[in-house]
């Protein structure tokens, strides 16, 4: 693992990983926020509009600008690899894969010359992940998992209102589970054969979240705030569920010393 810059806020989470794929991260401080909203106008105007505009740009160098954001005309396009987070109240950009890695260094080389002031403080990290089981189990947190398009609550259970089935119950448990398994199939990497443990600690309660900024319309969504165990080597942290390139549903690991205050209630 290596980091770069005037700015290292990741040297507590160093830790080993074995080698697999590779991720990379970008850390902008320069880019300030008050709030979510702010952030996602942040995304919007000095992100995601530019690199969709230099669309030819990035082609050119060998890169993808619909890692960032899926164009309606990129229909043989896959997943979007590069997420905007709020990492600790700084904008971040996160990409996994080496396609979406060079994305993203193409774009810190045309925004280092368009907008210098902005680029001034930027500090990189990079990774290797390898998917793997851990002797211990783990927890990560979230608080702004967004499971479901259309949220909705029956008999007490949250469940979404566009596939309803006779399991309402598990349905928010089983969710989870499904979106960390497709976050591990669009990296690249498969998780069959292997014993998954991946649940809640509690059933959470639900919140409002600004979801997305679109054409200057904030788009509102339930969120939840979850903690989970799992018995898997993932990554410090990633994102899962609903409208993970706007930055909801990051997962970051629970330190040792957090651990006493996460209960241990295996609710499904």
């Amino acid at each position: 693992m290596s980091v770069t810059g005037s700015l290292t806020p990741f040297d507590s989470l160093a830790a080993v990983m074995p080698p697999g794929i590779e991720i990379h991260s970008l850390l902008l401080p320069d880019l300030k926020f008050a709030n979510r909203e702010k952030f996602l106008y942040l995304r919007k105007q000095f992100v995601i509009e530019p690199a969709l505009r230099h669309h030819d740009f990035f082609s050119r160098k060998g890169g993808n600008a619909s890692h960032f954001h899926k164009r309606t005309e990129d229909t043989g396009f896959g997943v979007p690899l590069i997420h905007c987070l709020d990492y600790n109240n700084v904008f971040c950009l996160r990409a996994y894969g080496a396609h979406a890695i060079q994305t993203l260094k193409l774009w810190q080389e045309w925004a280092g010359a368009v907008y210098p002031h902005m680029m001034q403080s930027v500090a990189s990290m990079s990774e290797s992940y390898l998917l793997g089981h851990t002797d211990e189990p783990v927890f990560y947190g979230s608080s702004n998992y967004i499971p479901f398009n259309n949220c909705i609550r029956v008999d007490g259970c949250f469940a979404d209102a566009d596939r309803l089935s006779n399991e309402v119950a598990p349905m928010l448990q089983n969710r989870l589970i499904g979106n960390l398994r497709t976050f591990l199939k669009n990296i690249g990497l498969d998780d069959r054969g292997m014993h998954t443990i991946f649940k809640l600690q509690q059933y959470p309660a639900e919140g409002r979240s600004y979801a997305a900024l679109l054409k200057d319309e904030i788009i509102r969504k339930t969120a939840f705030e979850v903690v989970v165990q799992t018995n898997l080597q993932l990554p410090l942290f990633f994102s899962l569920g609903q409208n993970v390139g706007y930055g909801c549903g990051l997962f970051e690991r629970v330190m040792k010393k957090s651990q006493n205050q996460v209960r241990n209630i295996n609710v499904f």
